[in-house]
């Protein structure tokens, strides 16, 4: 491909299915106990991120931690990157991460149907997703100040 055109080029090298890079974040309590991970793949050239956040202790569940882990990482990825789509690949099953997503401002998108093997069968998986002028409506002063846990986790 050495005598390739320069749009050629930019169809190799900004090609959309390209691997995306990916940012892993440790979530930490203000106290430092290290409780969970949050990930970003990030296509540039599509200009979005998927994310990902597990919050590894379940003791901590559903006390605010994967929200506040989800606030701060959509602020990184429109307010730093300056992307234009944040989404996630929910199993249908875990509703309760669908009912949060959806809860900070997260829209339906979509559902692959059997996409995602769990316990021997076979379950959907919802794609939920957050536009960066939904994120600015909705946050117009950013995410910080709607981190509402005191022990908020840090990156």
């Amino acid at each position: 491909m050495i005598d390739a055109t320069e749009e050629e080029w930019d169809e190799v090298f900004h090609d959309p299915h390209h691997e995306p890079h990916r940012d892993i974040f440790s979530i930490y309590t203000a106290s430092g106990e290290h409780i969970g991970e949050g990930q970003l793949s990030i296509d540039e050239p599509l200009g979005d991120a998927q994310m990902s956040v597990l919050i590894g202790l379940k003791s901590l569940w559903h006390q605010g931690y994967g929200s506040s882990s989800v606030m701060a990482m959509l602020e990184h990825i429109f307010e730093h990157l300056g992307l234009h789509r944040a989404w996630v690949d929910v199993p249908e099953y875990n509703t309760a991460a669908r009912t949060m997503f959806e809860h900070i401002g997260f829209q339906h998108e979509g559902t692959l149907r059997q996409s995602r093997p769990h316990h021997g069968s076979r379950h959907n998986s919802v794609i939920l997703g957050m536009l960066s002028d939904e994120y600015a409506n909705a946050y117009p002063e950013g995410t910080s100040s709607h981190v509402t846990t005191w022990d908020s986790p840090k990156f």
